[in-house]
């Protein structure tokens, strides 16, 4: 944490230290701090965020968003996050963790019709743990 922080104090346009420092609050439960570093991050590189030398594609930072959203109970803004990441993604190789993730804020939200085909999608594209909801809640 210390060494984000330093970064962001010497070049406050360091997307890859916001998002990784976010990364990092939400590993630590301070959802509302990693949402913050996710804003920024996007503000700052809307396209793509750069870890060291390697590219993250923006719909990983949606992603992990949707995650900190979803874990006190903002399902709606965690939902509109994954929708992002899904529009956004030309290659996601967890892509069905995007949608088990929806599906599971979709329930919460009450639309279990939704979160079923989610959930099914997140099956075809090679989401295995997402058979336990699919068999409870898809009937």
């Amino acid at each position: 944490m210390i060494d984000y922080d330093t970064t962001i104090v010497l070049d406050s346009n360091h997307s890859s230290a916001y998002y990784n420092r976010g990364r990092l609050k939400g590993y630590l439960h301070d959802y509302k701090g990693a949402i913050e570093d996710c804003d920024k991050a996007i503000a700052i590189q809307p396209k793509n965020i750069y870890v060291g030398k390697f590219k993250a594609n923006i719909a990983d930072v949606y992603f992990n968003r949707g995650l900190y959203k979803s874990a006190p109970k903002n399902f709606s803004g965690a939902i509109d996050d994954f929708d992002k990441a899904i529009e956004l993604i030309p290659v996601f190789t967890e892509i069905h963790e995007i949608y088990l993730n929806r599906g599971n804020c979709k329930l919460k939200v009450g639309d279990k019709n939704a979160a079923c085909e989610d959930w099914n999608k997140a099956l075809e594209l090679g989401g295995k743990r997402v058979k336990t909801s699919i068999e409870k809640y898809c009937k």
